[in-house]
């Protein structure tokens, strides 16, 4: 079988590197785009949408007021429709959607966590509406979301027909040329300071482990027995304690080969068993919440540094808006300088080294009901449409122009509204619009509203990763195999699992770890095997 092509090469032909000009200063010149859509229709547009639609969103927010400020009104007076938005709760995405889909009851549209071979699935079986006939030409802001992820067509090619609409991270602002992670942590730097410990931009899970345990010796901040050294929840836990020191543990890179072009499973490795033993260690010790796997990801638990001051570190993607947000947040509710108090770390190992996998250029997707009626399947990919326009990304991004923003008669822009972000002044957008085709990661890198010490470092983290990323060592760093990441089989269906829930499972079972783990693999392997014969068989061809 000939090899299709891996995803840096697909990324490199979407991707450009001239992010770092555009991020001079907090009045800088706008990215190219046009002025935001009017908020009132035009004669022909009104006639389209002279029928009143309610739009259901199955999403992971709670956020139900969604249809009452001005950011919403531009839209509804546009498109002439309501948001219904049903919450999903992030850490059990996967589950209700399994649920909705196969009862028949989804609503209009879901934000899905994709799972290849559930996808595969519920195309064969008719449970998703398929994208209409000719949908690249009527809605191009669309057709172009699709083709910066680079990998839309090798799935509508391999499923035959378009039934998702992926979700793009980054486009023409990601400054390299292989896409990577942005995770990693926010913390106290002034608590650090207090325990002795160097400010700095990445740590070791060693050097972490011993800060937070000095954080709950010395509580610099007075917070007494409500303190919590390490809030994270489930979703992320992996990423502090198994990625430092195991490159194939993700949904992404789990399956890899050897030099024998033999495939094995990484969540087997004995490089998975030395961080499940550093999570067990930090839960015993009280260094996490004790209720960790009940904690609900975003900005709830975010919220227990920047604004409860309670936390030390959270688990936060490392984007100049979250920057902002919780700086402005610490500002207000804790009185500190957040310049000062607030700094942003990835994690490596005891080496310095940082550990990753090749990233697709996607994160979540959107289906759609195989219910839905053509004229309400129309009207929503129109307003998706929108979004996805360089006119309603500058909107989504930096609200309305001359309210909160204005453009200098240099070409400078000035943000109206301070270090409130338009997320948090329009309840409308909130989890909702920053999130619905084109995600933000990318229009944050260049984002002229957002201060320049946050925006920097959205920036900086990429840049300090890759230069300490091996990328052409593969126990470092695990290139994307599209071959291996799409690999569609029923033993491959059956080994679908939640791997962060799973490997929290074998830090809560009990304190003899390695015997936890050493059983959990048994029991897998049954499961994993077969697909490993499959991949191994498929790659010899």
């Amino acid at each position: 079988m000939k090899k299709t092509k891996t995803l840096t090469s697909l990324l490199v032909t979407v991707m450009l590197a001239g992010v770092v000009s555009a991020c001079s200063s907090n009045e800088t010149a706008s990215p190219a785009a046009s002025a935001p859509a009017p908020s009132g229709a035009t004669g022909q547009e009104q006639n389209k949408y002279a029928e009143h639609m309610t739009i259901s969103y199955a999403v992971g927010s709670n956020n139900l007021d969604v249809n009452d400020d001005d950011f919403s009104k531009i839209w509804k007076d546009k498109f002439n429709f309501d948001w219904e938005i049903r919450p999903v709760a992030s850490n059990n995405n996967s589950e209700t959607f399994r649920i909705w889909i196969n009862s028949g009851d989804m609503a209009d549209i879901g934000s899905w966590n994709y799972n290849h071979s559930e996808y595969v699935s519920y195309v064969k079986q008719g449970l998703l509406k398929e994208l209409p006939e000719g949908w690249r030409e009527k809605w191009p802001n669309l057709a172009a979301s699709q083709d910066a992820t680079g990998i839309a067509k090798y799935v509508s090619d391999q499923v035959g027909s378009d039934n998702i609409l992926f979700k793009p991270i980054m486009g023409d602002n990601y400054p390299l040329d292989t896409l990577i992670d942005n995770s990693g942590m926010w913390y106290r730097a002034d608590w650090f300071r207090a325990v002795g410990a160097e400010v700095k931009d990445s740590y070791s899970i060693t050097e972490l482990m011993d800060i937070a345990m000095k954080v709950k010796q010395q509580d610099p901040g007075k917070v007494g027995k409500a303190l919590i050294p390490i809030i994270f929840p489930t979703s992320d836990l992996p990423h502090l304690f198994i990625h430092p020191n195991a490159t194939h543990y993700r949904d992404v890179s789990q399956f890899y080969q050897d030099a024998d072009g033999v495939f094995h499973w990484g969540l087997a490795d004995p490089d998975i068993l030395v961080g499940l033993k550093l999570w067990r260690q930090a839960y015993d010790e009280g260094l996490l919440h004790p209720e960790f796997y009940n904690l609900p990801g975003g900005r709830e638990t975010e919220a227990q540094l920047s604004t409860a001051g309670v936390a030390a570190m959270n688990a936060s993607s490392g984007m100049g808006s979250v920057g902002t947000r919780q700086a402005s947040f610490m500002s207000t509710n804790l009185d500190v300088d957040p310049d000062e108090a607030l700094n942003f770390a990835f994690i490596t190992d005891d080496k310095g080294a940082y550990r990753g996998s090749e990233a697709p250029n996607f994160a979540g997707s959107l289906i759609f009901n195989p219910k839905l009626d053509d004229a309400k399947f129309e009207r929503i990919l129109d307003i998706l449409d929108e979004s996805a326009s360089e006119e309603g990304q500058k909107l989504i991004n930096m609200g309305i122009e001359g309210t909160d923003w204005e453009t200098k008669p240099d070409g400078t822009i000035t943000n109206l509204n301070g270090d409130i972000q338009i997320s948090d002044k329009y309840k409308s957008i909130q989890d909702l619009w920053p999130n619905l085709v084109r995600l933000r990661d990318d229009y944050q890198l260049v984002n002229p509203t957002l201060p320049q010490i946050w925006r920097d470092k959205g920036l900086n983290q990429y840049m300090e990763k890759a230069k300490v990323i091996d990328f052409n060592n593969p126990e470092i760093f695990a290139k994307l195999d599209p071959d291996v990441y799409f690999y569609n089989s029923p033993a491959r269906t059956r080994a679908v699992m939640d791997l962060n829930a799973e490997l929290a499972g074998i830090v809560l079972k009990g304190p003899d770890v390695e015997a936890n783990w050493k059983a959990w693999v048994k029991a897998k392997m049954p499961l994993i095997q077969p697909v490993l014969d499959e991949l191994t068989a498929m790659k010899k061809k």
